[in-house]
């Protein structure tokens, strides 16, 4: 499934029986005696929290304080400790809320875990039923894709054959290429839950999720169907922070400076350019709309650069330099600043795409010479009108 560790955030609810931070989380795991099981979850101080206890008897138990309903993540594992994302078959997600929840289950299926004691459980698990074969198609892309990715980075650094290479990166993209024609499929289904489901701290856990997925305008829609209960919540929250911040890069405002090493190994400064007209691109190796407008970007870099144009692009692969190195060789744009975003950056804000709140794409961002942003951009489709923006800046 599509949630990762990385989603572990808080949810709103509320209880009578215990205090309104208490939770019990029990249950009993057949075929599972003896073995570790672990929980993470983020307890009421905004820590990530991983538990552990042996079960005994296949009974297990842990309790803590949080504010509100969030999702945790549980797991058993023989003598091991790690804990995987929510695409592991043998990691069950389960929405904490102030009480007692109760889980039973078989240590080999632990997805198929019975939870009683949360209704934002059982409204979360109505939207996995609502998914129907999806999950086990795109489990079974990113399994693929994992392999893929393996195969390809063991073969570049083992020095392999180039045509080898080449293959494994076809298979890489092409796996890709099923992931981003599948996507929508997903969101589809969760944009009728929410809008369907306008009270539950599952449509804005969901809406978190699909964030970076979607346009600003479909999330500022869907944000204002929830009930003001729910945009209250944590997640309610987290989404409102996050369409401020775009409002906060939208045009007239100052853009945010930012400093990245380019890929000559050399540190950039944003405001180090101020006096151009600078277009900030946001894209991907992996990302075949980016790619296939990179003439069209290059036609404009070739035309104006001299007028005082320039271009930074800022790419998506901090995991996965090697290919934003290729697919810059690949579509001659070296003749611009490349930057990766910083995406795993320690300290967040030095991930570039968050500081602009880019949330899918390709998105473009045109700064004029003064650091004001002047249009922001999403998709191919506007390159007529950045073609007709630029025309007019430098009245050509």
């Amino acid at each position: 499934m599509k949630k990762i560790l990385a989603t572990l955030i808080i949810i709103c609810c509320s209880a009578s029986v215990f205090s309104q931070t208490q939770f019990v989380f029990k249950g009993k795991i057949s075929g599972a005696s003896d073995l570790h099981c672990i929980f993470m979850y983020q307890d009421e101080n905004g820590e990530n929290k991983m538990d552990s206890s042996v079960l005994k008897d296949g009974e297990f138990s842990f309790k803590g304080n949080i504010n509100s309903p969030i999702m945790g993540y549980f797991t058993v594992n023989p003598g091991s400790f790690k804990i995987k994302d929510d695409s592991d078959p043998n990691t069950k997600g389960v929405f904490l809320a102030p009480g007692v929840i109760t889980a039973t289950g078989k240590y080999d299926s632990l997805k198929e875990m019975t939870i009683t004691g949360s209704k934002s459980q059982s409204e979360f698990e109505e939207l996995q039923n609502q998914y129907g074969g999806l999950n086990a198609e795109y489990n079974r892309l990113a399994h693929d894709f994992d392999i893929a990715l393996a195969d390809f980075e063991t073969a570049q650094k083992n020095n392999k054959d180039k045509k080898l290479i080449d293959s494994l990166h076809a298979k890489m993209e092409n796996i890709r290429d099923q992931y981003q024609n599948f996507q929508p499929r997903y969101l589809a289904v969760d944009r009728l839950f929410i809008l369907s489901h306008p009270n539950s701290s599952a449509s804005s856990f969901e809406l978190e999720v699909d964030f970076n997925q979607l346009p600003y305008d479909t999330v500022k829609s869907l944000f204002n169907e929830l009930k003001p209960i729910v945009r209250e919540g944590y997640y309610g929250k987290a989404i409102l922070e996050q369409l401020t911040a775009i409002e906060n890069n939208s045009v007239g405002k100052i853009a945010s400076n930012f400093t990245a090493t380019d890929l000559d190994g050399k540190p950039l400064t944003f405001s180090s350019l101020r006096g151009k007209v600078i277009l900030l691109d946001f894209w991907a190796s992996w990302c075949k709309p980016c790619r296939e407008s990179t003439p069209h970007l290059i036609e404009l870099y070739r035309k104006y650069h001299g007028l005082g144009f320039d271009i930074i692009a800022i790419g998506d692969d901090d995991q996965t330099k090697g290919a934003w190195i290729k697919a810059i060789a690949q579509d001659s744009s070296s003749l611009w600043h490349n930057v990766l975003r910083g995406h795993y950056s320690q300290n967040k804000n030095d991930d570039i795409a968050n500081k602009f709140a880019v949330s899918f794409l390709p998105t473009r961002i045109l700064i004029d010479e003064n650091g004001f942003i002047l249009a922001r951009y999403g998709g191919n489709e506007d390159n007529g009108t950045l073609d007709n923006k630029l025309a007019a800046i430098f009245k050509q």
